[in-house]
């Protein structure tokens, strides 16, 4: 029977040192009972040496003494098994570790020592370090896209209506004006057709800039802007659109009202297209520096993580929104609920271009 006990913790033993997990013992001294071969292998020393000393006295990375002290120390007084992570510097990078502290109990239930398995996980963790950096440049990347699309929309807009649309309703004054000389009445009644056109022309384009980029939003301000968005909305949908606005600040920056208004003008389209609705509530407050728009109606709602799970583009594109001004947007929704939309939008000082803006 000795034998074969004998035997079975040498095996134990083997199977111990061999595991890819740092195993040690401490006593209450802090100081260590057992290592396998690991800890040995990690820290540079052998086995029988480290026996009998602190993780300080053998010169182990004061960071791995630091974690190793305060848990071994909580174990022993509480006898609760906890698990810290730790980070020391190694010759390729940072070194990191997840070390669990388990509570050994004796005949009379105290703890008589404490268990520690530690697993390296440098690989994951910067796996993880590069994973993260490559969101950030990527979410970089479509704020910048967000944003150069746009100022391209707000220039293509303003050349719409400032050159094509003005050009065209001077075509249709010419149109006319010759139409009125003593011409052959079917000549007259083509010219009248032509001038129809052109204005229906121009009626399209002044519309298409209007979806680019409304330059209401520009010259009258966000409140006008989202005025104008529900009136029109709720003339072309026959749904209900209410709008209340409270004590806003004078001037809103371009940025953040290009905001409030894209989130506004999104919920309105997943309005038209899902919601079945009877009527939408906006409303546009402000309160210790920060915009609030929210955004109810009383159609059929949906399950947010479903719809989340498909991937749209919208909700994503008003997210995406949301962090460029560093803005928080909930949305709520249950199935034959309705949906509940909040951006509150954190008030930024004015750009030096926006203030130049604004002095002319």
């Amino acid at each position: 029977m000795t034998d074969l006990l004998r035997q079975r913790e040498q095996e134990l033993d083997t199977v111990l040192n061999h595991t890819p997990d740092a195993i040690a013992q401490f006593d209450r001294d802090l100081r260590y009972t057992y290592v396998n071969g690991t800890v040995a292998h990690e820290t540079g020393f052998q086995r029988d040496a480290m026996v009998g000393k602190t993780p300080g006295e053998l010169g182990i990375p004061e960071p791995v003494v630091d974690v190793a002290t305060r848990a071994v120390r909580s174990v022993f007084a509480t006898g609760q098994p906890t698990v810290a992570e730790v980070t020391y510097p190694s010759p390729g990078g940072a070194t990191y570790w997840e070390m669990r502290f388990i509570p050994e109990l004796g005949e009379n239930g105290a703890v008589q020592s404490v268990l520690t398995v530690g697993r390296d996980f440098t690989d994951r963790k910067r796996l993880e370090q590069v994973a993260q950096g490559r969101a950030e440049q990527i979410q970089s990347l479509a704020a910048n896209l967000m944003t150069a699309q746009e100022e391209e929309r707000r220039r293509v807009s303003r050349e719409l209506h400032d050159q094509i649309c003005q050009q065209l309703g001077s075509l249709a004054v010419e149109i006319g004006e010759f139409a009125k000389q003593p011409l052959p009445v079917e000549t007259q009644s083509r010219l009248r057709a032509f001038q129809g056109r052109v204005v229906a022309t121009s009626e399209e384009s002044r519309h298409i800039a209007y979806r680019l980029h409304p330059s209401i939003l520009d010259d009258l301000g966000v409140v006008a802007a989202l005025g104008s968005l529900c009136k029109a909305f709720s003339n072309d949908i026959r749904i209900a659109v209410e709008l209340s606005t409270g004590s806003l600040p004078s001037s809103v920056p371009r940025e953040l009202a290009s905001c409030l208004y894209r989130v506004a003008q999104e919920s309105l389209q997943n309005v038209a297209k899902h919601a079945r609705a009877k009527h939408v509530w906006f409303a546009l407050t402000s309160r210790d520096k920060t915009l609030t728009l929210s955004i109810a109606d009383d159609g059929v709602g949906f399950d947010l993580e479903e719809v989340k799970g498909r991937g749209g583009l919208g909700l994503v594109s008003m997210e995406e929104r949301a962090r460029m001004v560093n803005a928080k947007l909930s949305i709520k929704s249950q199935p034959r609920h309705g949906t509940k939309i909040a951006l509150d939008v954190p008030l930024l000082p004015p750009t030096d271009e926006e203030s130049a803006d604004s002095s002319r």
